[in-house]
């Protein structure tokens, strides 16, 4: 049976494929002029779901112009799973201080070692204030410039593939009712300020955390403690902004 997810992936395709921009509904009007401005009423668009390993999860085609298009729907805040060590690999390639991929590694694993064989695990309570000064150092350099937007790129728009197709734009919503904010406005939009005030591990306003710490050891899906997750707290609330003073003003993005 088809998760939600995808189901509203597919709606919105259906609602878009071969049909003449004149006879899309109002909204889907809309959200295609965000993409595609010079669209006319009798010109054709085609849609498609892109693979599931791609941060993309539809295309949306105008005579010879493609977009990628990242789909959020629901209240779920969560836009990045990773292998553990696969981050650390890609932090390491970008000189990241092997005191901050400790740091990373001992607030993932939670139980004093940078390897997940320690006998005591800690919930976040109880591990946050003991290395709060350490959190604090490395959000400190994984937030300097260079580093932050690579790895915002890696966790919203570009994934971790090795050919990569990157998202173009970001729709929240489904086939009847959303909003679409363009990748250069989420972007200029995080970048407007600090976030030094949020105090766990994070990235711009993204925060690491581990997939799962299963601080009793009562999973069955111990494979899980090998990832992490990234989240976008604020997601739709941001999204809105985005959408209300970045995109409407005469559908133009707003330069870098």
């Amino acid at each position: 049976m088809m998760n939600n997810g995808f189901k509203n992936e597919h709606d919105i395709v259906k609602a878009i494929n071969r049909k003449q921009y004149k006879d899309l509904s109002n909204y889907m009007k809309d959200i295609i002029k965000c993409i595609f401005k010079n669209v006319e009423d009798e010109d054709y668009l085609y849609a498609r779901i892109c693979e599931r390993t791609s941060k993309p999860d539809i295309s949306i085609i105008w005579k010879d112009e493609i977009s990628y298009i990242s789909i959020k729907s629901g209240t779920s805040d969560s836009i990045h799973f990773e292998k553990i060590n696969q981050f650390v690999s890609f932090l390491e390639s970008k000189n990241v201080s092997k005191e901050t991929i400790e740091t990373i590694l001992l607030f993932h694993y939670g139980d004093g070692t940078i390897d997940g064989t320690g006998e005591q695990r800690l919930w976040f309570n109880d591990l946050f204030p003991m290395m709060s000064k350490k959190i604090q150092k490395a959000n400190c350099e994984i937030n300097k410039s260079g580093v932050v937007e690579e790895l915002i790129d890696r966790f919203l728009f570009d994934g971790i593939e090795t050919k990569r197709i990157s998202v173009d734009y970001i729709l929240f919503g489904d086939k009847n009712y959303g909003l679409i904010c363009g990748k250069n406005n989420i972007k200029k939009f995080i970048f407007r300020k600090s976030y030094a005030y949020i105090s766990t591990l994070h990235v711009g306003p993204f925060t690491i955390h581990p997939f799962l710490r299963d601080v009793n050891r009562v999973s069955k899906n111990i494979y899980k403690r090998e990832y992490l997750q990234v989240k976008w707290h604020y997601m739709l609330s941001d999204l809105q902004y985005i959408h209300k003073y970045y995109e409407l003003p005469k559908y133009e993005e707003v330069e870098l």
